[in-house]
């Protein structure tokens, strides 16, 4: 008889080419507005008051900022980017408060490389929250070239 395992075995990691079952959004999606503005729909992201852990000496991505931003890659698969600099328009729909600030680090670390360039290439960014009871929690994010 063998004696029990003090620490349990680990999963296989998921390959890159398969999409994991919890990273499914399927709320998520893009369009073109009237105006030319990219527009994306996803789920609200963590707070940035989670987004960094330490131990054994390092700092690291919490997994829930990792899953999230996998999560955007995977559901805006298609989305094309934007090159160059551009303004965000973000608005944030909520049944409750909290803070805004806090969500917009984890949002645009998400959207890099997915639907602009590089988080340094916003150089316009207006946010705003939304209290409603009549809609799912949603971020809905607009991104337009900066002429």
């Amino acid at each position: 008889m063998s004696a029990e395992r003090k620490t349990p075995r680990r999963r296989k990691a998921t390959t890159p080419h398969r999409r994991p079952a919890a990273l499914t959004w399927p709320d998520a999606s893009w369009r073109w507005a009237a105006d030319g503005a990219l527009v994306l729909t996803l789920p609200v992201p963590g707070s940035a008051n989670r987004l960094w852990r330490t131990g054994k000496g390092r700092t690291y991505k919490a997994k829930s900022a990792k899953e999230y931003t996998e999560g955007a890659v995977w559901s805006l698969h298609g989305c094309p980017k934007l090159l160059g600099e551009v303004s965000v328009d973000i608005t944030w729909f909520t049944a409750r408060r909290s803070d805004l600030d806090n969500r917009i680090k984890l949002l645009l670390d998400a959207l890099k490389h997915v639907a602009f360039g590089d988080d340094a290439d916003v150089c316009e960014l207006h946010a705003r929250r939304t209290l409603t009871t009549d809609l799912a929690p949603c971020v809905v994010v607009s991104i337009r070239p900066d002429a």
